[in-house]
């Protein structure tokens, strides 16, 4: 199959992507329970206890199921997360988040964000995919917790399929 090559210079260029604010949270994680070096560094498991996420179109908690193995690359010193949790809504929807991305050179972390669910009031969450920027919210060395702050965007009108991400 042959394309042919762009050649109508009036024509528009696609839109960008949009982002829509989804939800903020804050989640509880405990200190690492473990490091081990492996073949892409050094794998901490960091587990998630709890919090809750609020937003305008979901909120809810986050449930003492889920931890981050998040993963430090030992000739940067880069600390990539890769989490895996479960999210309850207020109205009892069950959500599956997994999130990934690096630690930026200022702090916090840049994260991929899916979430996934069978709930009907909520399987629009299925076609998206999100964007969050995480920070260290607050440190409370006597119970052991940390707090962090998660924004999440994503392109989130019901049905849209993550290909509106591409400007397509």
């Amino acid at each position: 199959m042959r394309l042919a090559p762009h050649t109508n210079p009036t024509s528009k260029e696609p839109p960008g992507p949009s982002l829509t604010f989804l939800y903020t949270s804050y989640v509880d994680c405990l200190n690492g329970i473990y490091g081990t070096q492996g073949p892409r560094g050094i794998r901490t498991a960091i587990p998630i206890v709890g919090g809750n996420f609020t937003g305008p179109r979901l909120s809810g908690k986050i449930l003492d199921v889920g931890a981050d193995w998040g993963v430090t690359d030992v000739q940067t010193g880069i600390f990539s997360a890769d989490t895996r949790y479960n999210l309850q809504t207020y109205d009892g929807a069950n959500l599956f988040s997994q999130t990934s991305g690096p630690s930026q050179p200022k702090g916090g972390l840049h994260l991929r964000v899916v979430i996934e669910t069978g709930d009907k009031n909520y399987y629009w969450l299925n076609n998206i995919i999100g964007t969050a920027d995480c920070m260290l919210y607050a440190h409370t060395a006597d119970i052991s917790e940390r707090l962090v702050f998660l924004a999440l965007s994503g392109p989130v009108i019901p049905g849209s399929p993550c290909v509106l991400m591409f400007g397509m």
